[in-house]
């Protein structure tokens, strides 16, 4: 009867369409961490400890494992500036960057030799752009008189292969300068440091199978997350 009474009014009802579905947020991307696998001899240690044995986690916990090792090396390299000597490290980038860098770049922006393809091979391994940095215009003149190309007029592809080149550059004067002029022993001691103790207590925590776990790869996911972020 009740069904009946809007026909009898002479009215006529329409059905309220069915609310949208919520489109699912898309799960976080995260770069891959290659895996290292470690002797079974082991095993039975993660067992006593009451740990997760990361040779059977899955490529997706492996990554948040490892995010968080990193997490807990970072933690402790930036103070452990202030314990150990980096400045053999800064100067021997700054000569690189300047030096090596500066004449890459240099012959890069002159089109000298292959100098641009190299930096572009580069630039294409890492599957990114590169940031542009706008330089002032004041320096046209300059670009102009010494027969360059001016990068702020440059698409993207010659602006990476000339970053890429002044990277290159770069790193082509690093490690023989970390050899040979400069003492690098502190950034390496730093490293070493916050690796063993930040990073292995971090990794420690990621593989507890209860809320501490949880937060350590909480963390260490949140870290990729951010880098894959930076990369793609």
């Amino acid at each position: 009867m009740l069904a009946a009474l809007p026909s009898l009014l002479g009215l006529t009802l329409h059905a309220r369409p069915a609310p949208p579905a919520l489109a699912r947020a898309p799960a976080a991307q995260m770069v891959d961490i290659p895996r290292v696998t470690l002797p079974d001899a082991i095993a039975s240690t993660f067992a006593d400890l009451d740990l997760k044995n990361p040779n059977e986690l899955s490529q997706a916990d492996y990554n948040t494992y490892s995010g968080a090792a990193i997490a807990g090396t970072l933690a402790f390299f930036l103070p452990g500036v202030l314990i150990f000597d980096v400045t053999g490290v800064l100067f021997d980038f700054l000569f690189s960057a300047l030096l090596g860098g500066g004449v890459a770049a240099f012959a890069a922006l002159a089109g000298v030799g292959p100098v641009n393809a190299v930096g572009a091979k580069l630039i294409d391994a890492t599957g990114a752009d590169v940031p542009r940095l706008t330089l002032p215009d004041a320096l046209d003149g300059t670009f102009n008189d010494f027969d360059l190309k001016n990068p702020n007029t440059m698409s993207q592809a010659e602006y990476n292969a000339y970053s890429g080149a002044a990277i290159a550059g770069t790193l082509a004067l690093f490690l023989p300068g970390a050899l040979a002029i400069f003492d690098v022993s502190g950034f390496i001691g730093d490293f070493a440091f916050s690796a063993l103790i930040g990073g292995g207590a971090a990794a420690y925590c990621s593989l507890r199978k209860d809320g501490i776990g949880d937060t350590a790869n909480d963390i260490g996911g949140k870290l990729l997350g951010a880098i894959d972020k930076v990369v793609s």
